[in-house]
């Protein structure tokens, strides 16, 4: 699920906190969809990929697990997927 890149602020609230706030959900946003994207570049590994969703660990590269991965989307591994105890 992509995150939100506009979101809705209350109407009550004040006009500098909601472009302070609208720029920080969106500079969230940018960095949680690049995680959720791919483990080329030392993202975090996810427990679920949801259905419609994928997740690839890129050739020459690795990503280390540890907790299950619940897979109802796509996982593609071009490079190595390893588990670690």
């Amino acid at each position: 699920m992509k995150v939100q890149e506009t979101p809705l602020l209350p109407a009550s609230m004040d006009m500098a906190t909601k472009v302070a706030l609208s720029k920080w959900m969106r500079e969230t946003a940018i960095i949680i969809n690049a995680l959720q994207d791919n483990a080329s570049s030392g993202s975090l590994v996810p427990t679920l990929v949801e259905t419609g969703e994928s997740f690839t660990v890129a050739e020459n590269y690795q990503a280390l697990y540890n907790e299950p991965i619940t897979v109802d989307g796509t996982l593609y591994v071009d490079g190595m997927l390893i588990y670690v105890d």
